[in-house]
């Protein structure tokens, strides 16, 4: 590894991309290094070989790391929620979406639906004008696929509803996404292409 650090890895996949770039994703790595600061918590959920965790080591105090460990991660999320803040970007509710998400993939829905609830509500910076944007449309599209497997056609089109809107001139592939969520949409309201379709 580049920065003089050293890791076992295997010797395909990232770790032959790690043994001839330094990283398997050199720009990840870059932008890691430029955004940790001392003092902050480091989450690397999914760490693999842990190449992230290790470069993290050397500028945070806190790393947590978590392969495959999912209620670990949940707690982790949680417990970041709650945590001080390390600086004025931690203006939304860091910590609830990521939880939700886990959740969610885990066969988790009633916790998944409260976590995302919770963040949408009290997650925006701003006085509510403004969401972080890494999860705000998916956490919409996630809660509408809960609501709508749940049976709850009405939150199910709330939710679809608000992600149609988050877009509206989207690029290609998002456009493919939006177009599917319509589809959704559509189904569980009974109307052809949803209400407001644009």
């Amino acid at each position: 590894m580049s920065q003089g650090l050293r890791i076992r890895v295997p010797h395909g996949g990232a770790g032959a991309l790690i043994y001839y770039q330094g990283f398997s994703e050199p720009q990840t790595a870059r932008f890691v290094m430029r955004f940790l600061r001392p003092g902050m918590t480091f989450i690397d959920i999914g760490a693999h070989v842990g190449e992230y965790t290790l470069l993290a080591a050397q500028a945070v105090g806190a790393i947590l790391a978590a392969e495959g460990h999912w209620e670990r991660a949940v707690s982790a999320f949680l417990a970041w929620n709650t945590s001080p803040a390390a600086s004025a970007m931690h203006l939304y509710n860091r910590g609830l979406p990521e939880a939700a998400a886990i959740l969610a993939r885990r066969g988790q829905p009633d916790s998944a639906i409260v976590l995302f609830e919770r963040a949408l509500s009290t997650s925006s910076a701003f006085g509510g004008f403004t969401y972080e944007t890494g999860w705000y449309a998916q956490g919409l599209l996630i809660l509408g696929e809960l609501y709508e497997a749940r049976g709850d056609r009405a939150k199910a089109a709330e939710y679809y509803e608000r992600y149609v809107k988050v877009f509206k001139d989207p690029d290609p592939p998002i456009a493919a996404q939006l177009a599917a969520v319509r589809e959704k949409l559509a189904r569980v309201t009974g109307e052809p292409g949803g209400p407001n379709k644009r």
